[in-house]
């Protein structure tokens, strides 16, 4: 749920690219953003995500069960695609336009 709306109930476009970007991650994980606890210190998947991203480690996030079975630049590049869509900032986010 997007920021702005768990806290002020502002429902946008933007919510919805938020929203996007969470099940993007989802999708290409293969885990759940609200039941993922890797460890303490990291409250949802989008919280490990940021931090793999930071570390350059995002392919280790990638659904195990694919094996080897996957563009490894593809699915860095939806996962940071994910990432912008849920910058905290509504106004960093992408738009959804062609």
């Amino acid at each position: 749920m997007a920021p702005e709306y768990a806290l002020w109930g502002h429902l946008t476009y933007k919510a919805d690219v938020y929203s996007f970007g969470v099940v993007a991650l989802e999708l290409v994980t293969g885990k759940s953003n609200v039941k993922y606890r890797p460890v303490e210190d990291y409250f949802c998947l989008l919280d490990l995500a940021i931090v793999m991203k930071q570390k350059g480690s995002l392919a280790d996030l990638v659904d195990p069960r694919l094996g080897s079975d996957f563009n490894k630049e593809e699915a860095v590049r939806m996962m940071n695609i994910a990432l912008l869509c849920t910058n905290q900032s509504p106004a960093l986010r992408p738009t959804m336009h062609v």
